[in-house]
């Protein structure tokens, strides 16, 4: 019976002071100055007149007859039945939500009036606006119930989270009923009291009675200090320490030294309040399990264990179903981490001064000079045709640097001759420079660049951090999934570690050579800046291929009015360059690992490890050689008697 007044008043115009309605309405003075008292509250806050009202109550007998939907922007939703049946109440409570998302979806700003005196209504409703996000950090709930519930542990502790404003029937000193407008202060103690913030009499009409407005900030800054729980796990730039705390158990607690602590840290400190680290069980990010739950930090998030999921966590479509996501701290790539090889020498050097374009492009002049001289012998008829060999030979012997005899030869064959000397000249100087320059380097090994090259060797396998985001595009590749994507899930060569794990990892499997790691671009420079750090060496490397640029957030449950407020201040952090700062400073040797060469040069005696290769090629020569003299023999012994060159007498 408590919307009755503020239906009234909406079908008469939502203007007229209660004083001008008609008396032969059948409306109560309870009503009457509940529905009043409403209004004018909607009326002192709904400044934009694209804003749209929606009314939500339980079932009342006497507004049966009205329409379903209300003029001057306002749409009622009504949820009938028992209500001692919990699971039938959140059964229609989440279908009449879904219908009345449906008008906030299309509206520009949203004022949602639930009016019920069932604290279990109430609740369920506010749960399930949350999380469909009908009820959304900017919009504005005012609640219309029975004074009793003002100070109700299960009413406040839903409702002090959120954007809402209570009202409720009370005497004054006169015992004249008048309307107080009540806050419930986010995360106060079980005894304290909701906080009167106006107060509407029918003479006077509304009127503040604190500094606070009617739809305060509550979450801008707190005025109680409370001890939030933040829930996070350890990973390379976000070491887990145990300081002394002699208010903690054990006079001990985990706190964290990295970059994103410092964010943690001083958000904390611009919004007033204290933090708890956790960490989840599993030691996981997160990720959907058959039952449609969620494991991991992301689990502890969506059940509003925990108030802050530090992460940071990468955006994805799944995990903005069950939370909510602060503005990002950072867009990071997926990069491949692997082991760098030694230094090691090339026995093919000898091979490289020259392009395959270069050697096969002198080879074929070897072969189309002489067919130029013959064809140009027959057209003139000046020479016999028969010298192609010869030529061939000559031509060879020139390209080697070694002497040729000629007994005749043409104007035009000495042209020929002299243009194949000049560039003989040009290719063995430049394969002579260049050859001293490759003899004296060495070459370091670094075979996967791509994800398509851990694809087509068998002997590599892939790590990836479990309940990553990278892991879910993996584990479950998406149909419009990249190929390679679809290829490496289908291979089986696919780990996955916990977040815990990694620096382990990376310090046995990925230095054995045969494990890659797939981490984001900041992470990897941290993890080799702390082996540099360690080692003295920069034993790991970085491959060129990036994927799957994400923005990384904080995480907060669904619906919390704490995320604005912790984005505005990131979005402030960010512009300052603070967090890019924090990250480089984590360690003087960030940028020691990155970019290295390739190649290494040398000063030092040749060896038979750099030219065993030219000794190869030399033995297989001499090897054909042999075999070339044998056949001639055996061919010469197989020659009849009598042939060949007439005998003397």
């Amino acid at each position: 019976m408590v919307a009755v007044g503020l239906l009234v008043l909406l079908l008469s115009g939502m203007a007229r002071p209660a004083a001008s309605l008609k008396p032969n309405l059948n409306v109560s003075q309870e009503e009457l100055i509940l529905g009043s008292c409403a209004v004018e509250v909607m009326l002192a806050t709904l400044s934009n007149p694209r804003c749209s009202v929606i009314l939500v109550k339980d079932h009342h007998p006497t507004l049966d007859t009205l329409p379903r939907r209300l003029p001057f922007g306002v749409s009622v939703f009504e949820v009938r039945g028992d209500r001692q049946d919990a699971n039938a109440l959140h059964e229609r409570t989440s279908s009449m939500v879904s219908e009345a998302r449906k008008v906030g979806r299309a509206s520009w700003c949203l004022t949602v009036v639930a009016a019920s005196s069932d604290v279990a209504f109430l609740t369920t409703f506010a749960r399930r606006a949350s999380r469909s996000r009908l009820l959304r950090p900017a919009a504005r709930l005012l609640l219309l119930t029975h004074s009793s519930l003002v100070n109700n542990s299960d009413f406040s502790s839903v409702f002090s989270k959120m954007n809402a404003l209570t009202l409720v029937l009370e005497h004054n000193s006169n015992h004249h009923l008048q309307c107080g407008a009540y806050i419930q202060l986010p995360y106060s103690t079980p005894d304290a009291q909701a906080v009167k913030v106006a107060l509407w009499t029918p003479q006077r009409g509304l009127a503040l009675t604190s500094r606070l407005p009617l739809f305060p900030h509550k979450f801008f800054r707190f005025s109680s200090r409370p001890n939030l729980v933040v829930v996070t796990e350890s990973f390379p730039t976000h070491e887990a320490v145990m300081v002394d705390d002699p208010a903690a158990p054990g006079g001990k607690r985990l706190a964290f030294n990295s970059p994103i602590a410092n964010v943690l840290q001083l958000l904390a400190h611009t919004t007033n309040f204290t933090y708890t680290f956790v960490k989840p069980p599993d030691g996981v990010w997160g990720f959907q399990l058959e039952d449609g739950s969620w494991s991991g930090m992301l689990g502890m998030v969506s059940r509003e264990e925990v108030d802050i999921g530090l992460g940071p966590f990468g955006i994805g479509a799944t995990r903005a179903e069950v939370v909510d996501f602060t503005s990002p701290v950072g867009v990071y790539y997926g990069r491949i981490m692997g082991r760098r090889g030694r230094p090691e020498v090339d026995p093919w050097n000898f091979i490289f001064p020259l392009r395959p374009v270069v050697w096969t492009a002198t080879l074929a002049t070897l072969l189309v000079l002489p067919l130029i001289l013959s064809l140009l012998s027959v057209c003139t008829a000046i020479r016999s045709p028969g010298r192609w060999f010869d030529d061939t030979f000559n031509f060879i012997s020139i390209f080697l640097q070694q002497n040729i005899w000629v007994r005749r030869m043409w104007w035009w064959e000495r042209v020929v001759v002299l243009v194949w000397m000049l560039a003989t000249v040009v290719l063995t100087q430049s394969y002579s420079g260049n050859l001293m320059a490759l003899l004296a380097v060495k070459h370091v090994s670094q075979p996967v660049q791509r994800l398509r090259d851990i694809v087509h060797d068998p002997s590599t396998t892939l790590m990836i951090e479990n309940g990553s985001i990278k892991a879910l595009y993996i584990l479950k590749p998406r149909p419009d999934a990249s190929q390679v994507i679809i290829a490496l899930h289908n291979t089986n060569r696919v780990e996955y570690i916990p977040t815990w794990d990694i620096l382990r990892s990376i310090d046995t499997l990925v230095r054995r050579g045969h494990h890659y790691l797939i981490f984001e671009d900041v992470l990897v420079s941290a993890a080799m800046a702390r082996d540099f750090s360690l080692t003295g060496r920069c034993d790991f490397y970085v491959a060129r291929e990036d994927f799957m640029p994400l923005p990384f957030c904080l995480v907060c449950p669904r619906g919390h009015s704490l995320v604005p407020v912790l984005s505005e201040r990131i979005g402030r952090i960010q512009e300052a360059g603070l967090y890019n700062h924090w990250m480089e400073s984590l360690n003087p040797n960030f940028t020691a690992c990155t970019n290295l060469p390739t190649k290494v040069l040398i000063k030092s005696s040749l060896s038979f490890a750099n030219l065993w290769g030219v000794f190869l090629i030399q033995a297989c020569g001499l090897a054909l050689s042999l075999l070339v003299l044998c056949l001639e023999l055996l061919c010469r012994q197989a020659a009849p008697v009598g042939s060949g060159s007439p005998a003397t007498v």
